[in-house]
């Protein structure tokens, strides 16, 4: 065993403990955060305006964990490649100074081989586009609701209205950020312009 196969060990090593974060959002659930009182609390709606928020929340508490765990995924997927790109453009001019030596070239290749892996997957997952648009749709939704809970007014004149538009902006965003899941090249936008147009 010469000094290379120990960073080389080392090296791999670090690789996959650091890809563990990632790993741990792709196989468990993240769980929504709190987003203080809610309708329940609210002095706007009565109970069967309440009821009726409700249970459309209900219904769409599966899509924002669906969201949710996908922006998380992506991010730190995004984190990690960040981290070992900067890491190996740094250490391959380094290390190519020092080839020939024992293993160089192996660990050369591995951590050049890695860092193509890294642009491969980034770029094929599309990992940035993916999680800017998951993360958009998570935020706007909520965005949305708290608007609704602390300045219903501007959904319409009564409560009624008021709803309906709420429940027709979230249908919009949902169709937009429906598209991110198939080829979102341009439905980040689409997810910010769907909250503010009203028909």
């Amino acid at each position: 065993m010469t000094n290379w196969d120990y960073a080389l060990i080392a090296c791999i090593s670090l690789a996959l403990f650091t890809f563990t974060p990632t790993l741990w959002a792709i196989m468990k659930k993240v769980k929504l955060n709190p987003d203080g009182d809610g309708y329940d609390s609210s002095p706007f709606f009565d109970e069967k305006q309440k009821e009726r928020l409700k249970q459309h929340y209900s219904r769409i508490d599966g899509t924002l964990s669906y969201w949710k765990n996908h922006a998380e995924k992506y991010r730190r997927f995004k984190n990690y490649s960040i981290v070992w790109g900067i890491t190996i453009s740094i250490v391959i001019p380094v290390i190519s100074q020092e080839i020939g030596d024992g293993n160089s070239n192996w660990f050369l290749t591995v951590i050049s081989t890695h860092g193509a892996l890294l642009i491969a997957f980034h770029k094929g997952f599309k990992v940035d586009q993916n999680y800017q648009a998951f993360r958009i749709a998570e935020s706007e939704f909520f965005d949305l609701r708290r608007e609704l809970l602390d300045n219903p007014t501007k959904f319409g004149a009564t409560p009624e209205e008021q709803i309906n538009d709420f429940i027709l902006q979230v249908s919009r965003f949902r169709r937009a950020a429906r598209l991110a899941e198939i080829d979102n090249a341009a439905s980040i936008n689409e997810i910010k312009r769907t909250v503010s147009n009203k028909t």
